[in-house]
């Protein structure tokens, strides 16, 4: 499961050997929303990696702290803004992750790849870890999709992300960027080759309610639905609100040869 209930109760949560794509405008909270979905995934079992690439484990780390103690980011990020009862909050929240890990035998594990690496580079590594999710964020900064055969090369990931995710039989999850348009951007095939995306729609009349359109919702129900977010602490909650007006459509329309450049940093969070 997801841990968003609306979408769990209708569709299970995703499918082992799924590729699933998250995509938003910049600033919509994309990372966030893959953190808030590891984290609710893992402590209900599952094994976790979250390959970053746009930001570093200590960055991760902070937002999390901030999303498990509801304690405001730049409070965590300049320690000397946390209150005495603010710290033991972090604490505590961390504390509490761990035994919920620990209970439900999952496993969060933020792995930093480095520079220059493919996809095939990332899902060679996990390997190890044997993973029931994987999570890539983000797919623009993977080596080759920044030249001029971008649109070919992306078109190649979501395939790949597809093919693996049944061999590793897991979620692979990719993030992308969407565009002004709402249209995921620089290649629509990201999209095509998913079996579930979820979309960021993020109203400026309503910022805090999130709305989710899923434009590809193979074996899914393709219904949106609405997640509370509070940006300040990188969390997205369940919510009964819904939003006042309907909002603007989005429409969507082997093991690599090598060793990889470098070793990958990782901590886990685990049962141990």
């Amino acid at each position: 499961p997801t841990g968003f209930n609306v979408f769990d109760k209708e569709n299970l949560g995703w499918k082992r050997g799924h590729y699933v794509l998250i995509a938003g405008k910049t600033g919509d909270g994309k990372s966030a929303l893959a953190l808030q979905t590891a984290v609710n995934m893992a402590i209900s079992g599952a094994r976790v990696s979250y390959y970053v690439l746009e930001q570093d484990r200590q960055e991760i780390g902070q937002r999390l702290m901030a999303n498990l103690a509801e304690v405001k980011l730049n409070k965590i990020v300049d320690p000397e803004k946390l209150s005495e009862d603010e710290y033991q909050l972090v604490q505590k929240a961390v504390r509490r992750l761990k035994h919920r890990l620990r209970k439900a035998e999952g496993r969060l594990t933020v792995a930093e790849p480095g520079t220059d690496v493919s996809l095939l580079d990332i899902l060679n590594d996990a390997v190890g870890d044997n993973p029931d999710v994987l999570i890539v964020d983000y797919v623009t900064l993977l080596r080759g999709t920044g030249d001029d055969n971008q649109r070919y090369e992306l078109g190649n990931i979501s395939r790949t992300a597809k093919v693996w995710a049944g061999k590793l039989n897991c979620v692979v999850i990719l993030l992308a960027q969407l565009n002004a348009d709402g249209e995921v951007k620089y290649a629509k095939k990201l999209a095509e080759d998913a079996n579930s995306a979820f979309f960021i729609n993020r109203s400026p009349e309503t910022p805090d309610l999130i709305e989710i359109r899923l434009p590809k919702a193979r074996q899914n129900n393709p219904q949106p639905f609405f997640l509370e977010a509070d940006y300040s602490t990188m969390s997205f909650r369940d919510t009964d609100r819904v939003a006042p007006s309907a909002t603007a459509g989005i429409t969507g329309s082997g093991r690599a040869a090598g060793p990889r450049k470098r070793p990958v940093r990782r901590d886990a969070l685990s049962p141990e």
